[in-house]
């Protein structure tokens, strides 16, 4: 009976845990055992074999990582491979020069002599995975903190080694669950990938940081490489003499009409969710985290905004730096304003306590292990909420100023100053010092990192008890009654003063540098004040990430038994997933609706001649005038970007979107602001997926920059 009675409370307590059909990143070699009916349910009409396969052709082996921090997707049977603009970006910006400018102007290679290759690029292709959790946890038995990370490390090292004895894979051990579960995957990694074509960034980024996150969405976000083997297929160096690669498996592309309700499956590689976070987590986070960051972002943002505005050339000088802190500010912005809307802290409360009745139900042999678990959480991030901002505000003001990111490099010139007879080792320091600086020095404008600043060291002081700010605070602080102005002067000072706070002086320094000199400098000072206050906290905070680490282990693993891990999908690590779902529209607000597609009407409506954001190349606005899309087009129109229901993250940006078939419709590229708090909670009506359609990407391709024999290679579905 007392089984009985559990099993009966096992059945309730899934009932506030629940999935909706569309929710969960899944790991792609489980699908058959917990998600496939499902998945039918809704359309899917792919055999689970051609899904996920390790000894024939299947879908997992059309998607490969790129990079290690996108996805990519095959799409011919020579290797031609294609992800999001935005994915591309690194590699395309560092093959350009102001001659050939293909972030601006796009490329299009005319054959294969013309792709080109990029340095350091790679995509890794997964052979297998399997579970390796016997292997480990029994290893662990009475271990935690380091000792226990340590012995994981050490455990994982040896199994990766004998999995990988001649060394002709990638081998990466990955925790689950966060640590109850562990799968091994063996990756085959391919090094020559060259650049074969993109749109130009007025198409690929269209819409800027107005856009980002928002729906409707008018993208060309998609960008063109190929990865090369050698003569019998295998991974290998550049050459000139390597062929292209011929994967197990590429999509084939489907450009028939969507509707709504028509089903899609995304299969990528999600970087990191939280979704199985405590009531104490989204509290820390609602009220303490995200709180801190957006007023650490908005002061450099506003800073550098104010200044962008007066002068054209500052702003296209700044622009990607500025639109990387935006993206951020809004990120942080849009979860909370998704907690607002969907108030998680009570639901999760619920969770906690069915959890709490749950383990009560258990013999009393079995409830020790879970008894304490949520009220040591509790008390851990209670203990957060006393070190996030102390060290928060100090360690992310040496972080994000170019200035105190200066005062960075320089300080690792310390240890070869003091040093006597050091030569060779301070010239290659200052060398290497020289390199950064030069690389990071474009982006340096002193006045926007003095009033950036300016208004962190003000919410620093007005947001953290002065017991816990750093020392020079007090300093600062005894020149004026007034608190703003004795920080806006001080900081005005120390930049008059510092060698640091100018390219000019810094250079002259390096060119003859002295350790008497660097120690001197204010703006050295107030870094290494500031620096050694977020340490101060950084050794704190960490011990208590240890602790948290090992009751949430806990705490996972009872809700693992609780439900059962068939209702369960684990966080995202940046491992292959499966999410699927179907075309939806959403209603945002009140009174307004959005549908489902956007056309390349709205291009030409929101088009600004000459706009960074808004502008459009003349020979897409001439295209689109003429309205002659060919097979792309759509009863008259041309598809442009369409919505979803699938449950992604960052790292899916370049996953391929496909219908029940299996077949390519579309490139995942980002998700919408009102579903920005889906790193901790999916909320069915509001979560979408924005996809940028095959129709429009293909008629950029052939259409408009007649690279028609890149669509020729593509197998078409009937």
């Amino acid at each position: 009976m007392k089984k009985l009675n559990i099993i009966l409370l096992s059945l309730l307590f899934t009932l506030p845990f629940r999935l909706f059909a569309d929710e969960g990143m899944w790991l792609i070699s489980l699908v058959q055992t917990y998600n496939y009916e499902k998945a039918r349910a809704i359309g899917l009409k792919v055999p689970a074999d051609k899904i996920y396969n390790e000894n024939s052709p299947s879908l997992k082996d059309a998607v490969v990582s790129f990079g290690d921090f996108c996805t990519a997707e095959f799409v011919s049977k020579d290797g031609l491979l294609f992800t999001n603009h935005h994915c591309g970006y690194d590699a395309i910006a560092s093959l350009s020069t102001v001659e050939k400018n293909y972030l601006d102007n796009g490329y299009w290679a005319k054959n294969r002599s013309e792709e080109i290759p990029v340095p350091g690029l790679f995509v890794k292709a997964l052979v297998r995975m399997q579970e390796v959790t016997d292997s480990i946890l029994p290893k662990l038995n009475g271990l935690d903190g380091q000792e226990r990370i340590k012995k994981v490390n050490e455990i994982i090292a040896g199994m990766s080694a004998n999995a990988n004895p001649d060394k002709k894979y990638k081998v990466e051990i990955k925790p689950f669950y966060n640590g109850n579960q562990y799968f091994m995957f063996i990756y085959q990694v391919y090094n020559d990938v060259r650049f074969v074509g993109a749109p130009p960034s007025s198409i690929g980024k269209f819409g800027g940081d107005t856009d980002n996150w928002m729906w409707p969405r008018h993208t060309g976000d998609f960008s063109v490489f190929r990865v090369y083997a050698d003569g019998e297929n295998k991974p290998t160096a550049y050459n000139e003499t390597n062929k292209p690669f011929n994967p197990k498996y590429h999509l084939s592309v489907n450009i028939s009409p969507l509707k709504q309700g028509d089903y899609t499956m995304i299969i990528g590689y999600p970087g990191r969710t939280d979704r199985y976070q405590t009531s104490f987590g989204l509290n820390y986070v609602q009220n303490i985290q995200n709180p801190t960051y957006i007023n650490i972002f908005t002061a450099v943002t506003q800073a550098t905004k104010s200044e962008m505005d007066k002068d054209d050339a500052l702003r296209l000088k700044l622009a990607s730096s500025y639109a990387s802190q935006m993206n951020s500010l809004k990120l942080f912005q849009g979860q909370l304003d998704g907690f607002a809307r969907i108030n998680p802290v009570p639901m999760k409360k619920k969770e906690e306590a069915d959890f709490t009745t749950w383990v009560k139900s258990l013999p009393a042999s079995e409830q020790g292990q879970y008894s304490n678990i949520l009220s040591d959480l509790e008390s851990i991030y209670k203990q957060y909420e006393d070190i996030a901002k102390p060290m928060f505000y100090p360690f992310m003001s040496t972080s994000l100023l170019p200035s105190m990111q200066f005062a960075g490099l320089l300080a690792t010139l310390r240890d070869p100053l003091a040093k006597k007879g050091a030569k060779e080792e301070l010239a290659k320091a200052i060398d290497e010092t020289r390199i950064s600086i030069n690389a990071e020095k474009e982006a340096y404008i002193s006045l926007i990192d003095q009033n950036a600043l300016i208004a962190i060291l003000k919410a620093y002081n007005k947001n953290v008890d002065p017991a816990k700010q750093a020392s020079i605070m007090k300093d600062i602080l005894s020149t004026h009654t007034n608190s703003d102005v004795a920080i806006e002067t001080y900081v005005r000072s120390i930049y008059a003063k510092s060698f640091i706070a100018t390219s000019d002086k810094m250079m002259a320094f390096l060119n003859k540098p002295s350790l008497k000199t660097l120690n001197s400098d204010p703006v050295m000072k107030l870094y290494d004040n500031l620096l050694n206050t977020g340490m101060e906290y950084r050794g704190a905070f960490q011990q208590l990430q240890l602790k948290q680490q090992a009751a949430t282990r806990s705490y996972l693993k009872g809700i693992m038994a609780m439900r059962g891990l068939n209702t369960m999908y684990p966080d995202a690590n940046f491992t292959m997933r499966l999410t699927y779902g179907t075309v939806e529209p959403f209603d945002p607000r009140d009174a307004v609706k959005y549908a489902w597609q956007t056309t390349a009407n709205g291009i030409i409506e929101k088009y600004i001649p000459g706009d960074e954001e808004f502008d459009v190349p003349q020979a897409l606005r001439d295209a689109i005038s003429k309205k002659n899309y060919g097979r792309y087009g759509v009863n008259g129109e041309l598809p442009v970007c369409f919505l979803s229901t699938n449950d992604i993250t960052g790292g899916n940006s370049g996953s391929p979107i496909m219908d029940a078939n299996g077949n390519w419709i579309g490139l995942a590229f980002d998700g919408n602001y009102e579903g920005t708090a889906c790193q901790y909670i999916f909320e069915v009506p509001m979560n979408r997926t924005i996809n940028v359609s095959i129709n429009y990407v293909l008629f950029l391709v052939d259409k408009v920059y007649g690279a028609g024999h890149l669509v020729n290679e593509m197998t078409f579905a009937q």
